[in-house]
């Protein structure tokens, strides 16, 4: 974030850096963080957390701009591993049978090469020493960017853009669902009832790197 060079093995971010970090510490709230509340009414979801505060011209900005533009996939890996620390550091810790990323269309992963949510997820796994289930969940339809669009718009965009395969491999099981960035919640809610509608006796949790007030 600064451009300087990292001190001796050190990863990612330097010291400054890291301090400078606006965390949420949802993780300490656990079920009472307010950040719960944005998907009452809409969809049960048993636990929702953010590790990082979004705003504009910020820090984090510009951590997700080097993961999802500038192909800073180490940073997104390592981003992950703090996400799992710190969650596993709260009292409110609970276990998860495995992870499921957000799925990116098929267009959009050939021209980037990677999906961010997946490497996130990545570094959680390592940490949490459970498997990725990345051959469950699939976006189906390219449809146009959320940016700039309204809460509205967004579930509007996103309604049956998700499908479910291979549904018994993680029927019964509490699955954390990933992703870099929770705004409006529209896509995070289109995955986990798409999820809910295809796999019996589900638990869904959420957790993303970051959170847009």
């Amino acid at each position: 974030m600064c451009e300087k060079d990292l001190p001796y093995q050190q990863k990612c971010l330097c010291i400054d850096c890291h301090d400078n970090l606006r965390f949420t510490h949802f993780e300490q709230q656990g079920k009472n963080a307010y950040i719960n509340e944005i998907f009452y009414g809409r969809v049960y979801l048993n636990l929702v957390l953010s590790l990082l505060y979004f705003k504009t011209n910020s820090s984090t900005q510009n951590i997700l701009h080097q993961i999802k533009y500038n192909h800073g996939k180490e940073l997104a890996i390592y981003l992950g591993q703090l996400m799992a620390e710190k969650w596993k550091a709260s009292p409110h810790f609970e276990a998860f049978d495995g992870i499921i990323p957000v799925s990116l269309h098929e267009k959009k992963h050939f021209k980037r090469g990677y999906n961010q949510s997946k490497l996130l997820a990545q570094g959680l796994s390592e940490v949490f020493e459970i498997p990725i289930y990345d051959k469950v969940l699939y976006k189906g339809k390219h449809n146009s960017s959320q940016t700039k669009k309204s809460r509205a718009e967004r579930i509007d965009n996103v309604r049956k853009v998700f499908y479910v395969k291979h549904a018994e491999s993680i029927a019964n099981k509490h699955i954390l669902l990933v992703d870099d960035v929770l705004t409006t919640g529209a896509t995070l809610e289109a995955c986990a009832l798409t999820l809910k509608e295809s796999v019996p006796n589900l638990t869904i949790s959420i957790y993303t790197l970051a959170y847009a007030q």
